[in-house]
Protein backbone atom coordinates (compact mmCIF):
# COMPACT_ATOMS: atom_id res chain seq x y z
CA UNK A 1 0.00 0.00 0.00
CA UNK A 2 1.34 3.43 -0.86
CA UNK A 3 2.74 5.47 1.96
CA UNK A 4 2.92 2.51 4.51
CA UNK A 5 6.01 0.35 5.38
CA UNK A 6 5.45 -3.14 6.88
CA UNK A 7 8.04 -4.34 9.42
CA UNK A 8 9.45 -7.77 9.11
CA UNK A 9 7.86 -10.44 11.18
CA UNK A 10 11.26 -11.86 12.18
CA UNK A 11 13.47 -10.11 14.67
CA UNK A 12 16.63 -11.07 12.62
CA UNK A 13 16.08 -8.59 9.83
CA UNK A 14 16.93 -5.01 10.65
CA UNK A 15 14.08 -2.56 10.37
CA UNK A 16 14.12 -0.37 7.32
CA UNK A 17 15.06 3.26 7.99
CA UNK A 18 12.12 5.62 8.12
CA UNK A 19 11.20 7.20 4.84
CA UNK A 20 11.08 10.92 4.45
CA UNK A 21 7.64 12.34 4.62
CA UNK A 22 6.08 14.23 1.79
CA UNK A 23 7.42 17.47 3.34
CA UNK A 24 10.98 16.15 3.68
CA UNK A 25 10.82 15.75 7.54
CA UNK A 26 12.12 12.36 8.81
CA UNK A 27 9.94 10.39 11.18
CA UNK A 28 11.31 10.18 14.70
CA UNK A 29 12.08 6.83 16.36
CA UNK A 30 9.72 7.63 19.21
CA UNK A 31 6.85 7.79 16.78
CA UNK A 32 7.55 4.21 15.80
CA UNK A 33 8.20 2.67 19.18
CA UNK A 34 5.72 -0.06 20.01
CA UNK A 35 3.75 0.59 16.82
CA UNK A 36 4.82 -2.46 14.71
CA UNK A 37 1.46 -2.68 12.92
CA UNK A 38 0.52 1.01 12.70
CA UNK A 39 0.77 2.76 9.34
CA UNK A 40 3.24 5.60 8.81
CA UNK A 41 1.04 8.50 7.86
CA UNK A 42 2.32 11.71 6.33
CA UNK A 43 2.79 14.64 8.62
CA UNK A 44 -0.20 16.38 7.07
CA UNK A 45 -2.44 13.67 8.55
CA UNK A 46 -1.28 14.60 12.11
CA UNK A 47 -2.09 18.28 11.96
CA UNK A 48 -4.10 19.42 15.01
CA UNK A 49 -6.49 22.29 14.57
CA UNK A 50 -6.18 24.79 17.41
CA UNK A 51 -9.52 25.71 18.98
CA UNK A 52 -10.68 29.24 18.55
CA UNK A 53 -12.31 31.39 21.24
CA UNK A 54 -15.60 29.48 21.13
CA UNK A 55 -16.12 29.40 24.95
CA UNK A 56 -17.08 33.04 25.42
CA UNK A 57 -20.75 32.74 24.38
CA UNK A 58 -21.19 29.96 26.95
CA UNK A 59 -19.38 31.95 29.63
CA UNK A 60 -21.48 35.00 29.01
CA UNK A 61 -24.62 32.92 29.20
CA UNK A 62 -23.52 31.30 32.47
CA UNK A 63 -22.56 34.64 33.99
CA UNK A 64 -25.86 36.16 33.01
CA UNK A 65 -27.72 33.17 34.46
CA UNK A 66 -25.85 33.50 37.77
CA UNK A 67 -26.64 37.19 37.97
CA UNK A 68 -30.28 36.51 37.29
CA UNK A 69 -30.36 33.76 39.92
CA UNK A 70 -28.60 36.02 42.40
CA UNK A 71 -31.06 38.80 41.72
CA UNK A 72 -33.91 36.41 42.36
CA UNK A 73 -32.37 34.50 45.28
CA UNK A 74 -31.56 37.53 47.44
CA UNK A 75 -35.16 38.77 47.69
CA UNK A 76 -36.35 35.17 47.95
CA UNK A 77 -33.89 34.46 50.76
CA UNK A 78 -34.96 37.63 52.53
CA UNK A 79 -38.57 36.53 52.23
CA UNK A 80 -37.99 32.95 53.38
CA UNK A 81 -35.06 33.12 55.79
CA UNK A 82 -34.16 36.62 56.95
CA UNK A 83 -37.53 37.69 58.30
CA UNK A 84 -38.76 39.30 61.50
CA UNK A 85 -40.83 36.19 62.16
CA UNK A 86 -37.76 33.96 62.18
CA UNK A 87 -35.94 36.38 64.48
CA UNK A 88 -38.75 36.27 67.06
CA UNK A 89 -39.03 32.51 66.83
CA UNK A 90 -35.25 32.15 67.16
CA UNK A 91 -35.33 34.26 70.33
CA UNK A 92 -38.11 32.22 71.93
CA UNK A 93 -36.39 28.98 70.95
CA UNK A 94 -33.11 30.21 72.45
CA UNK A 95 -34.89 30.85 75.76
CA UNK A 96 -36.57 27.45 75.54
CA UNK A 97 -33.18 25.80 74.93
CA UNK A 98 -31.67 27.66 77.91
CA UNK A 99 -29.25 29.53 75.63
CA UNK A 100 -29.02 32.89 77.39
CA UNK A 101 -26.18 34.21 75.21
CA UNK A 102 -28.08 33.68 71.95
CA UNK A 103 -31.23 35.15 73.45
CA UNK A 104 -29.38 38.28 74.53
CA UNK A 105 -27.67 38.58 71.13
CA UNK A 106 -31.06 38.53 69.39
CA UNK A 107 -32.09 41.38 71.69
CA UNK A 108 -28.93 43.26 70.78
CA UNK A 109 -27.62 42.93 74.33
CA UNK A 110 -24.68 41.35 76.10
CA UNK A 111 -24.74 39.86 79.57
CA UNK A 112 -23.52 42.10 82.36
CA UNK A 113 -21.11 40.08 84.53
CA UNK A 114 -22.93 41.42 87.59
CA UNK A 115 -26.33 40.34 86.24
CA UNK A 116 -26.37 36.89 87.78
CA UNK A 117 -29.87 36.11 86.51
CA UNK A 118 -29.00 36.47 82.80
CA UNK A 119 -27.36 33.06 82.57
CA UNK A 120 -27.94 29.54 81.33
CA UNK A 121 -27.91 28.24 84.91
CA UNK A 122 -30.91 30.41 85.79
CA UNK A 123 -32.81 29.25 82.70
CA UNK A 124 -31.92 25.61 83.38
CA UNK A 125 -33.50 25.81 86.85
CA UNK A 126 -36.59 27.73 85.71
CA UNK A 127 -39.99 26.60 86.89
CA UNK A 128 -41.20 26.75 83.28
CA UNK A 129 -39.86 27.73 79.84
CA UNK A 130 -41.79 28.52 76.64
CA UNK A 131 -42.95 25.62 74.45
CA UNK A 132 -45.30 25.07 71.49
CA UNK A 133 -44.07 28.34 69.96
CA UNK A 134 -46.14 29.71 67.08
CA UNK A 135 -46.00 32.91 65.05
CA UNK A 136 -49.52 34.34 64.93
CA UNK A 137 -49.25 37.67 63.13
CA UNK A 138 -46.80 40.12 61.57
CA UNK A 139 -47.22 43.81 60.81
CA UNK A 140 -44.56 45.55 58.73
CA UNK A 141 -44.19 49.32 58.53
CA UNK A 142 -42.69 51.48 55.82
CA UNK A 143 -40.07 52.89 58.19
CA UNK A 144 -38.26 49.54 58.39
CA UNK A 145 -39.89 48.34 61.59
CA UNK A 146 -42.21 45.44 62.28
CA UNK A 147 -44.27 43.87 65.02
CA UNK A 148 -44.51 40.10 65.42
CA UNK A 149 -47.02 38.37 67.67
CA UNK A 150 -46.18 34.88 68.93
CA UNK A 151 -48.02 32.44 71.16
CA UNK A 152 -46.54 29.81 73.44
CA UNK A 153 -47.18 27.68 76.50
CA UNK A 154 -45.78 28.65 79.88
CA UNK A 155 -46.84 27.09 83.19
CA UNK A 156 -49.33 24.99 81.19
CA UNK A 157 -51.15 28.15 80.06
CA UNK A 158 -51.22 29.81 76.64
CA UNK A 159 -49.69 33.27 76.46
CA UNK A 160 -49.29 35.85 73.71
CA UNK A 161 -46.37 38.20 73.18
CA UNK A 162 -45.94 41.01 70.63
CA UNK A 163 -42.36 42.13 70.01
CA UNK A 164 -41.22 45.20 68.05
CA UNK A 165 -38.36 44.77 65.56
CA UNK A 166 -36.28 47.03 63.38
CA UNK A 167 -34.27 46.29 60.26
CA UNK A 168 -30.60 46.38 61.23
CA UNK A 169 -27.90 48.05 59.16
CA UNK A 170 -26.01 45.25 57.38
CA UNK A 171 -23.60 47.47 55.43
CA UNK A 172 -22.71 46.03 52.01
CA UNK A 173 -24.37 42.68 52.70
CA UNK A 174 -27.42 42.14 50.50
CA UNK A 175 -29.38 40.17 53.08
CA UNK A 176 -31.75 41.66 55.61
CA UNK A 177 -31.19 41.40 59.35
CA UNK A 178 -33.86 42.06 61.97
CA UNK A 179 -33.25 43.06 65.57
CA UNK A 180 -35.74 42.74 68.40
CA UNK A 181 -36.09 46.28 69.69
CA UNK A 182 -37.23 46.28 73.32
CA UNK A 183 -36.67 49.30 75.52
CA UNK A 184 -35.87 47.35 78.68
CA UNK A 185 -35.68 43.85 80.06
CA UNK A 186 -38.22 42.78 82.67
CA UNK A 187 -37.14 42.84 86.31
CA UNK A 188 -37.81 41.05 89.58
CA UNK A 189 -38.35 43.28 92.62
CA UNK A 190 -37.76 40.97 95.59
CA UNK A 191 -37.87 41.73 99.30
CA UNK A 192 -37.34 39.28 102.13
CA UNK A 193 -38.22 40.20 105.71
CA UNK A 194 -35.13 39.69 107.79
CA UNK A 195 -32.69 38.83 104.99
CA UNK A 196 -30.65 40.76 102.39
CA UNK A 197 -30.56 37.80 99.99
CA UNK A 198 -32.89 35.38 98.22
CA UNK A 199 -32.67 32.50 95.78
CA UNK A 200 -33.98 32.86 92.23
CA UNK A 201 -34.00 29.59 90.30
CA UNK A 202 -31.44 28.23 92.78
CA UNK A 203 -29.12 31.23 92.32
CA UNK A 204 -28.33 33.34 95.39
CA UNK A 205 -28.84 37.06 94.71
CA UNK A 206 -28.85 40.23 96.75
CA UNK A 207 -32.26 41.84 97.15
CA UNK A 208 -30.89 45.09 98.50
CA UNK A 209 -30.94 47.69 95.75
CA UNK A 210 -32.55 47.99 92.34
CA UNK A 211 -34.78 45.32 90.81
CA UNK A 212 -32.90 42.55 89.01
CA UNK A 213 -33.02 42.14 85.21
CA UNK A 214 -34.21 38.80 83.82
CA UNK A 215 -35.01 37.20 80.48
CA UNK A 216 -38.55 36.59 79.25
CA UNK A 217 -40.85 34.71 78.92
CA UNK A 218 -39.78 32.59 81.88
CA UNK A 219 -41.43 31.36 85.06
CA UNK A 220 -39.14 32.10 88.01
CA UNK A 221 -39.08 30.38 91.39
CA UNK A 222 -38.06 32.68 94.25
CA UNK A 223 -37.39 31.36 97.72
CA UNK A 224 -35.14 31.79 100.70
CA UNK A 225 -33.41 29.18 102.79
CA UNK A 226 -30.61 29.47 105.34
CA UNK A 227 -29.54 27.92 108.59
CA UNK A 228 -31.72 30.30 110.61
CA UNK A 229 -34.55 31.32 108.25
CA UNK A 230 -36.64 29.88 105.47
CA UNK A 231 -39.38 31.25 103.25
CA UNK A 232 -42.07 29.56 101.22
CA UNK A 233 -41.25 29.66 97.51
CA UNK A 234 -43.08 32.15 95.32
CA UNK A 235 -43.59 31.52 91.60
CA UNK A 236 -43.77 34.36 89.10
CA UNK A 237 -44.24 34.16 85.31
CA UNK A 238 -42.51 37.07 83.55
CA UNK A 239 -44.01 37.48 80.08
CA UNK A 240 -43.54 41.02 78.76
CA UNK A 241 -40.36 43.06 78.31
CA UNK A 242 -40.11 46.03 80.65
CA UNK A 243 -42.52 44.65 83.25
CA UNK A 244 -41.62 44.39 86.95
CA UNK A 245 -42.73 41.40 89.00
CA UNK A 246 -42.83 42.19 92.73
CA UNK A 247 -42.38 39.40 95.24
CA UNK A 248 -42.36 39.75 99.01
CA UNK A 249 -41.15 36.83 101.06
CA UNK A 250 -41.58 36.45 104.79
CA UNK A 251 -38.63 34.66 106.34
CA UNK A 252 -39.71 32.25 109.03
CA UNK A 253 -37.36 30.97 111.71
CA UNK A 254 -36.09 27.46 111.24
CA UNK A 255 -36.06 24.76 113.87
CA UNK A 256 -32.32 25.32 114.16
CA UNK A 257 -32.88 28.96 115.13
CA UNK A 258 -35.50 27.96 117.71
CA UNK A 259 -33.09 25.49 119.30
CA UNK A 260 -30.34 28.13 119.34
CA UNK A 261 -32.62 30.59 121.13
CA UNK A 262 -33.58 27.86 123.61
CA UNK A 263 -29.90 27.18 124.24
CA UNK A 264 -29.04 30.83 124.87
CA UNK A 265 -32.08 31.39 127.12
CA UNK A 266 -31.18 28.22 129.01
CA UNK A 267 -27.72 29.63 129.74
CA UNK A 268 -29.30 32.89 130.85
CA UNK A 269 -31.70 31.14 133.26
CA UNK A 270 -28.96 28.89 134.63
CA UNK A 271 -26.95 32.00 135.43
CA UNK A 272 -29.97 33.49 137.17
CA UNK A 273 -30.43 30.27 139.17
CA UNK A 274 -26.98 30.72 140.65
CA UNK A 275 -28.23 33.79 142.49
CA UNK A 276 -28.50 33.53 146.28
CA UNK A 277 -30.95 36.35 146.90
CA UNK A 278 -34.73 36.47 146.75
CA UNK A 279 -34.49 38.63 143.56
CA UNK A 280 -31.39 37.88 141.48
CA UNK A 281 -30.38 40.99 139.54
CA UNK A 282 -31.49 41.12 135.93
CA UNK A 283 -33.50 37.91 136.23
CA UNK A 284 -37.19 37.30 135.59
CA UNK A 285 -38.01 35.63 138.92
CA UNK A 286 -38.04 36.70 142.57
CA UNK A 287 -39.57 35.53 145.84
CA UNK A 288 -41.63 37.80 148.09
CA UNK A 289 -42.17 37.06 151.78
CA UNK A 290 -42.80 38.92 155.05
CA UNK A 291 -40.67 36.47 156.99
CA UNK A 292 -37.01 36.95 157.78
CA UNK A 293 -34.61 35.02 155.54
CA UNK A 294 -31.87 33.56 157.71
CA UNK A 295 -29.37 32.49 155.08
CA UNK A 296 -28.77 32.36 151.36
CA UNK A 297 -31.47 30.89 149.19
CA UNK A 298 -31.14 28.47 146.30
CA UNK A 299 -32.90 28.72 142.96
CA UNK A 300 -33.72 26.07 140.37
CA UNK A 301 -35.57 26.46 137.07
CA UNK A 302 -37.90 23.48 137.03
CA UNK A 303 -39.86 24.37 133.90
CA UNK A 304 -38.23 26.74 131.40
CA UNK A 305 -40.44 28.80 129.09
CA UNK A 306 -41.34 27.20 125.78
CA UNK A 307 -39.63 29.09 122.96
CA UNK A 308 -41.80 30.22 120.06
CA UNK A 309 -40.56 32.81 117.59
CA UNK A 310 -42.62 35.27 115.57
CA UNK A 311 -42.54 38.77 114.17
CA UNK A 312 -43.42 41.78 116.24
CA UNK A 313 -43.26 45.22 114.62
CA UNK A 314 -41.01 43.88 111.84
CA UNK A 315 -38.69 42.33 114.41
CA UNK A 316 -38.17 38.73 115.34
CA UNK A 317 -39.19 38.11 118.91
CA UNK A 318 -40.21 35.54 121.42
CA UNK A 319 -43.47 36.58 123.13
CA UNK A 320 -43.71 36.56 126.89
CA UNK A 321 -43.99 32.94 127.95
CA UNK A 322 -44.42 31.49 131.43
CA UNK A 323 -41.92 29.32 133.19
CA UNK A 324 -41.51 27.94 136.68
CA UNK A 325 -38.64 28.19 139.14
CA UNK A 326 -38.27 26.89 142.70
CA UNK A 327 -36.67 28.70 145.62
CA UNK A 328 -35.42 27.01 148.84
CA UNK A 329 -34.01 28.42 152.06
CA UNK A 330 -34.49 28.95 155.84
CA UNK A 331 -36.72 31.63 157.35
CA UNK A 332 -37.98 32.95 160.72
CA UNK A 333 -41.67 33.61 161.14
CA UNK A 334 -42.10 37.26 162.06
CA UNK A 335 -45.12 36.48 164.27
CA UNK A 336 -44.16 33.34 166.14
CA UNK A 337 -40.39 33.56 165.76
CA UNK A 338 -40.31 29.98 164.57
CA UNK A 339 -37.43 29.05 162.32
CA UNK A 340 -38.07 26.62 159.50
CA UNK A 341 -36.95 25.53 156.04
CA UNK A 342 -39.13 26.66 153.19
CA UNK A 343 -39.56 25.66 149.55
CA UNK A 344 -41.80 27.50 147.11
CA UNK A 345 -42.57 27.48 143.40
CA UNK A 346 -42.28 30.76 141.55
CA UNK A 347 -43.96 31.36 138.20
CA UNK A 348 -42.29 33.88 135.95
CA UNK A 349 -42.65 35.23 132.41
CA UNK A 350 -39.85 35.66 129.95
CA UNK A 351 -39.70 37.11 126.44
CA UNK A 352 -36.81 37.87 124.09
CA UNK A 353 -35.79 39.79 121.03
CA UNK A 354 -33.78 37.85 118.46
CA UNK A 355 -31.37 39.37 115.95
CA UNK A 356 -29.33 37.56 113.33
CA UNK A 357 -26.31 39.59 112.27
CA UNK A 358 -23.77 38.19 109.81
CA UNK A 359 -24.90 34.69 110.62
CA UNK A 360 -24.63 35.15 114.41
CA UNK A 361 -27.72 34.84 116.61
CA UNK A 362 -28.10 37.47 119.32
CA UNK A 363 -30.77 36.89 122.00
CA UNK A 364 -31.82 39.73 124.30
CA UNK A 365 -34.05 38.43 127.15
CA UNK A 366 -36.92 40.65 128.30
CA UNK A 367 -38.35 40.42 131.78
CA UNK A 368 -42.08 40.31 131.09
CA UNK A 369 -43.26 40.13 134.70
CA UNK A 370 -43.64 37.44 137.31
CA UNK A 371 -46.16 35.76 139.50
CA UNK A 372 -45.71 33.83 142.71
CA UNK A 373 -47.83 30.96 143.87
Amino acid sequence: MAGRQEHGASGHEPAAPPRPSGHGRPATPSSLAGQDRLPHLPADDFRVERPGPRWWPHGLFLTAALLVLAGVSIPLTNILLYTPERTVKAYLEAVAKQDADDALALLGLTADPESTLLSEEVLAAAASLPSAIRIEDTVRHEDGTAEVTASFLLDSATHSLTLPLRRADTGWLPYEQWQIDVEALPTLDISVDGSPTAQVNEQLVSVEGDPIEVLFPVSYLVDFDSAWFTAQAERSAVIQPGETASLRLTAEPTESLTREVERQLGIFLETCAQGTTLAPAGCPFQYRTDNEILDEVHWEVTEPPRVTLGRSEERLAMPATSGTAEVRGRERDIVTGEERDFEAPVEFFLGAEVTVLDGAVLVAPRDAGLEQN
